[in-house]
């Protein structure tokens, strides 16, 4: 078999060393970045559809206010007739303002939180301390000018999901409550959408849409390009990415897309972040990591070759030069490499040799 020299074996050791860790760095970087990217971009989707719901809920809450206010004047001006009007009038009174206003409830309390009237007769009567959701109204008995809760289920009427917000009375002698059930919530709600996400965007090329429970059909979008799309196909993989909370992955005119959905009152809020998007940062350092590694790791080579022949192997060749004349006969020559303690030592060694070798000679002559 061939021999092969020092100085080839080295350089090639030296070679694929740096192939495996040009390889090995690239592909941690990769996946570094790749993670990086796909939290990022996670978080930015994340953040936009929560702080749209949040905007939504918090535009309806505030109607719901504003009408409470509204109504707790017009009820104060009545005060006197609805005291002293039987309580079939007060209701049909407070009803005829119910069909007049953005609510499907009219209840007015007094200082004790007793339901004193109310546009549902069923309420007459009822203490809002009986109820722990109810009990937050308590607030508006101190003081606090008015009060507004997210929708929940209705404690006459379980089956009907109600938003309340209430009004107190200047005197503190009680406060109207008003309710707004989810069909009113959907006339405000889709008033509100397209106000909500104009001119939002994730990144440069995301958009956000809002989309019905029943056909996922897009309400409004902030590209307006999918205002009037039904996303049926994907009920699935919203409602599930909705009950998990998470990104997920789909396509939308042969773009992948990532997606993130949250249900809000019944409508669907999605944030979507082209793919490709997401991923170009992450290119965009790759690429630039490409080339230090093309000039880094060739650099580091020639380095790490150059210091490793001029301090090994030339030493290496000067000690075979000394033993090579060595075997040709000539035991006046001498090793004299000393640039590190393995050859000196190596060099002391062959001169020791040389001499007992040329001891002997002479006592043979």
């Amino acid at each position: 078999m061939k021999k092969r020299k020092l100085t080839s074996i080295i350089s090639g050791a030296l070679l694929w060393t740096a192939v495996f860790t040009a390889i090995i760095t690239i592909a941690l970087t990769t996946g570094i970045l790749v993670k990086n990217a796909y939290e990022e971009s996670s978080g930015l989707l994340k953040d936009n559809v929560t702080d749209i719901g949040k905007d939504i809920s918090d535009k309806f809450m505030d109607n719901n206010i504003v009408t409470a206010q509204k109504l707790m004047q017009v009820i104060l001006d009545d005060m006197y007739y609805l005291k002293r009007c039987p309580a079939s009038e007060a209701t049909d009174y407070l009803n005829a303002l119910v069909g007049e206003n953005e609510c499907d409830e009219i209840n007015v309390m007094d200082s004790d939180g007793i339901v004193v009237c109310s546009s549902n007769p069923d309420c007459i009567g009822r203490n809002i301390n009986e109820s722990e959701r109810s009990s937050g109204f308590n607030v508006l008995l101190g003081n606090e000018k008015v009060y507004a809760q997210e929708p929940r289920r209705s404690v006459v009427e379980p089956d009907v999901m109600m938003a309340y917000a209430g009004a107190a009375f200047p005197d503190k002698s009680g406060f109207v409550q008003i309710g707004a059930n989810m069909d009113t919530f959907e006339k405000a709600a889709v008033e509100n959408f397209p106000a909500s996400i104009r001119n939002r965007r994730i990144g440069e090329d995301g958009f956000l849409m809002v989309c019905n429970s029943h056909d996922i059909l897009v309400l409004t979008d902030s590209s307006s390009r999918y205002i009037g799309r039904s996303f049926e196909d994907k009920r699935e993989d919203i409602e599930k990415a909705e009950m998990n909370e998470d990104v997920f992955f789909f396509m939308i005119d042969d773009t992948p897309e990532m997606l993130y959905a949250r249900e809000i009152y019944g409508y669907h809020l999605i944030g979507a972040y082209p793919l490709v998007s997401a991923a170009r940062s992450s290119l965009d350092m790759l690429l630039v990591i490409f080339i230090l590694e093309a000039v880094l790791f060739p650099l580091v080579f020639m380095i790490v070759y150059t210091v490793l022949r001029n301090k090994v192997i030339r030493q290496v060749e000067r000690i075979n030069r000394s033993l090579a004349e060595i075997a040709a006969g000539n035991l006046e020559e001498k090793a004299d490499v000393r640039e590190s303690v393995e050859f000196e030592t190596l060099s002391d060694n062959i001169n020791i040799i040389v001499d007992k070798l040329r001891e002997a000679s002479a006592r043979e002559e």
